[in-house]
């Protein structure tokens, strides 16, 4: 699988930071991963050395100035560090300058264009670029919810989000046109 679009509302989300505490609480409450290829690294078979992903989210932070409700899209391309892909590194970055509302439906994508060697993600059009050489070591297509609470000895602290998805395409259904 090459392409993936994917229609999601997202129906509700709470976060409370730390006030003793400078990192956020976060919310993911939509991310679309897409694995495709490898730069070469990889030494042998299951080895994800060097796989990239293209990667789309939502988010939104406990600490932003943005009006309730509102979730920034961001995109970017990451590389695999090690054979296990437990740590990875962005290796390009490209934030849409679009945000998404809770309760209001919309739509993400992710597409490995191979022949323009790049992975196109949006929630309009935007191309992230990455040379490939050959297939992922474990190729994969990942939709997640991930809430990251801030650490705090202060006080209690959330992030919770809930959300429905729609419609799932792939390949020719996805092209982004």
């Amino acid at each position: 699988m090459s392409q993936i679009k994917a229609q999601f509302v997202v129906q509700g989300m709470k976060l409370t930071g730390c006030v003793a505490n400078s990192m956020p609480s976060r919310t993911r409450p939509v991310r679309i991963q897409l694995l495709i290829f490898n730069d070469g690294s990889s030494t042998g078979p299951g080895d994800r050395t060097g796989d990239h992903f293209g990667t789309i989210q939502a988010v939104r932070d406990s600490d932003t100035a943005d009006p309730p409700g509102r979730l920034r899209v961001e995109a970017f391309v990451s590389r695999c560090s090690d054979p296990a892909c437990n740590n990875s590194t962005t290796v390009v970055e490209n934030d849409p300058p679009q945000t998404v509302q809770v309760g209001t439906p919309f739509t993400l994508q992710v597409v490995w264009d191979q022949l323009n060697h790049q992975f196109l993600a949006s929630v309009g059009k935007n191309a992230l670029v990455a040379s490939d050489l050959l297939p992922a070591a474990l190729p994969f297509v990942n939709m997640s919810v991930s809430n990251s609470p801030a650490n705090c000895t202060a006080g209690a602290t959330t992030a919770d989000a809930t959300t429905a998805i729609r419609k799932v395409s792939t390949n020719a259904s996805a092209v982004i046109p």
